[in-house]
């Protein structure tokens, strides 16, 4: 129990023990002695069903809370592995990136040796056109363009010369060609088996990212799941914080309820059944009887019967009486207590606004006050008692 509440409770016995030797003592709620006895032991029955269910709650928390702690240790550990992982696919691509570099420059290399290969080609194939152009008189044109059979040999030894350099530079240039496809394909294999060994370690790092997002969401989950449990504790101690305002409302009541209406006992009732006019016009939302309470949903005896109606809209009493109560209390909020005689009183309560006095005799019809949601209430409507020496009864009996 909240310092507030144990403070409110020891107002209110304060309250009550005082009321006991006040001839006059402030009305609260308007309830039978038994009622309010049966009440309170509903809701010492509530309050023991609500210990077992925060014990239920509370003891399932180590539990969620292990499992949130070994999930957060499993992320930290498939986070460093994913973050290992991942330097080796940085790592896997700073291979392949050197690789395909070297292959780029091979590729490179190729082309030019091949462009050579071509060019040297070319010059032997125009000699080759000439020749076959002029056939031997190109051999006579160097005999008779010689001075000598010495410069004859040395002219021809020229020529001998340059179709021997040109054969073996196309062939140096071929060995080189070959070479350079051999390195190239070499590098190409590199190339591929390091593109597949680094699919295989992208695939390594996606798995335990993906495990992580799972473990990371079960996490989230559980986590939710923690918090839910301490929410519904927090829920429970407020309801049961309600439970204790309740009670220790209803025991100040039942201490000086029992005497206030007796002094109004005396003399002959003005109405009989049937005879009270409706006190507000409304379409009737509740009955009289056990109900389950639209706020604290609790299974409760409703002493009266719920007219629902906008706020502001008139209410009148339902006999010709005298006004013994005008005041506020917590449960029913502003309200009119009017006594008819014979120990028969009327109750108008929530209302918005009061409009007579202590004292004040009206008029079956004449203002009460006006509807509104004051005290416990779920929206504006007029809640109308009957009591007859201060037991409730069912006000459908009265009312035509």
């Amino acid at each position: 129990m909240t310092n507030t509440v144990k403070a409110r409770a020891a107002l209110f016995a304060l309250v009550g023990a005082l009321s006991a030797a006040v001839p006059a003592p402030a009305f609260a709620h308007p309830q039978t002695q038994a009622g309010i006895e049966q009440r309170i032991a509903e809701l010492r029955r509530l309050r023991q069903e609500l210990d077992a269910r925060e014990q239920a709650v509370r003891a399932g928390i180590p539990g969620v809370a292990r499992r949130r702690d070994a999930l957060t240790h499993e992320l930290e550990e498939l986070e460093a592995i994913t973050a290992e992982v991942q330097g080796r696919v940085n790592e896997a691509a700073g291979v392949l990136g050197g690789i395909q570099s070297r292959l780029d420059a091979k590729n490179t290399e190729l082309r030019k040796a091949e462009k050579a290969i071509e060019a040297r080609v070319d010059g032997i194939r125009d000699r080759a056109v000439q020749v076959y152009k002029h056939g031997p008189a190109s051999l006579i044109d160097m005999v008779v363009g010689s001075e000598g059979f010495g410069e004859f040999l040395r002219r021809f030894a020229y020529m001998v010369h340059v179709v021997r350099t040109d054969n073996e530079k196309v062939a140096e240039i071929k060995r080189m060609r070959a070479n350079i496809v051999r390195q190239r394909d070499a590098i190409a294999e590199l190339r591929d088996r390091a593109s597949r060994q680094m699919a295989v370690v992208v695939h390594e790092r996606d798995h335990a990212a993906a495990i992580q997002r799972s473990v990371a969401d079960e996490r989230h989950a559980v986590v939710g799941e923690l918090r839910g449990k301490y929410a519904q504790i927090g829920d429970i101690q407020a309801e049961k914080e309600r439970y204790e305002q309740e009670t220790a409302e209803l025991q100040a009541e039942s201490i000086r309820i029992s005497g206030f209406l007796k002094g109004y006992a005396d003399g002959n009732a003005t109405v009989s059944p049937r005879g009270m006019v409706w006190p507000a016009s409304g379409r009737l939302t509740s009955t009289y009887g056990w109900r389950t309470h639209p706020i604290f949903k609790t299974r409760r005896f409703h002493a009266g019967i719920d007219i629902g109606a906008p706020s502001g809209t008139a209410v009148v009493a339902a006999a010709t009486g005298k006004v013994v109560y005008a005041g506020t209390a917590t449960g029913y909020g502003k309200h009119v207590i009017v006594s008819h005689g014979g120990g028969l009183a009327t109750l108008y309560g929530h209302l918005s606004s009061i409009s007579s006095g202590v004292g004040a005799v009206l008029a079956r019809g004449d203002s009460v006050g006006r509807v509104g949601c004051t005290g416990y209430c779920t929206g504006p409507h007029l809640h109308f008692e009957v009591r007859m020496n201060g037991e409730p009864d069912n006000p459908l009996r009265w009312l035509p």
